[in-house]
């Protein structure tokens, strides 16, 4: 093999390789891509063995056949994901909006937790998720006002509210798995268990199962938050303008934290 022949083989390789590697961030490689892969280890297979006499006579066409099914495959395949992709995004668009909205109510529920368990010790609710979330986890320990209970309601409000939250997630989920990414299914699917595990808790601190129930209702308040972490942190990948703290529900949660002792 000449020596531009090898060089422009080697740069189809270096190609192949950066088109697989942007690959990886906007989908999980699937099959094509695997097939691709291995058709470029064929053709780096066939340099290698170039200096072999007896394989020499075959060696460039089998590095340029490969390289080329490699990368009409992957081109393809691109080409198919992003048809699909196209066809499907006014269900995924208006899935998320739902879930994003249905979440910033959840944030508000954790801002007003806070606020009004917080009266010497609050601190400014922050302007993201991520950040109010590690706030209320941080702070709970710092509580100096008594958690109230809504009338009628057997369980702590933050409770109640991802119940609901959960209940909603789990329609879109019914509906719309099919075009929702795997870690956000996962994410989904894992808020629902935790908002479940802490009314399980909950339930049997009432029955007197377990001694402690401040303690228990502790437990069960920081599993649900921590739920709600991991729901943020995918949900913030795929929707992220619902990650922001509206300035309304930052002032209110202060103002109700000034009145929280009262």
């Amino acid at each position: 093999m000449a020596v531009a022949e090898r060089s422009v083989v080697t740069s189809a390789l270096n190609l192949m390789r950066s088109r697989l590697r942007s690959l990886r961030g906007v989908a999980r490689p699937g099959l094509a891509e695997y097939l691709a892969g291995v058709l470029v280890l064929i053709a780096a297979g066939a340099i290698v063995l170039w200096d072999n006499h007896k394989l020499r006579a075959w060696t460039p066409n089998i590095a340029t056949s490969a390289l080329s099914i490699a990368i009409t495959i992957t081109v393809v395949a691109w080409i198919v994901r992003h048809e699909a992709r196209t066809r499907i995004r006014p269900r995924v668009e208006r899935t998320l909006y739902w879930m994003g909205l249905g979440f910033r109510g959840f944030l508000s529920a954790i801002a007003i937790d806070y606020a009004g368990t917080h009266h010497r010790t609050f601190k400014a609710i922050p302007a993201t998720a991520t950040e109010l979330i590690e706030l209320w986890l941080a702070e709970q320990g710092n509580e100096d006002v008594p958690r109230r209970r809504l009338e009628g309601e057997r369980l702590p409000m933050l409770v109640a509210e991802a119940r609901e939250y959960t209940r909603e997630l789990e329609q879109h989920r019914e509906r719309d798995v099919d075009v929702l990414e795997p870690d956000l299914v996962r994410a989904i699917d894992d808020f629902g268990w935790q908002t479940g595990q802490a009314i399980q808790l909950l339930g049997m601190a009432e029955q007197g199962l377990l001694t402690d129930k401040r303690d228990t209702e502790g437990v069960a308040l920081m599993t649900v938050v921590q739920g709600a972490q991991q729901l943020a942190a995918a949900l913030g990948r795929y929707a992220p303008t619902w990650m922001t703290i509206p300035e309304l529900t930052r002032a209110g949660a202060a103002e109700h934290s000034r009145r929280s002792a009262d």
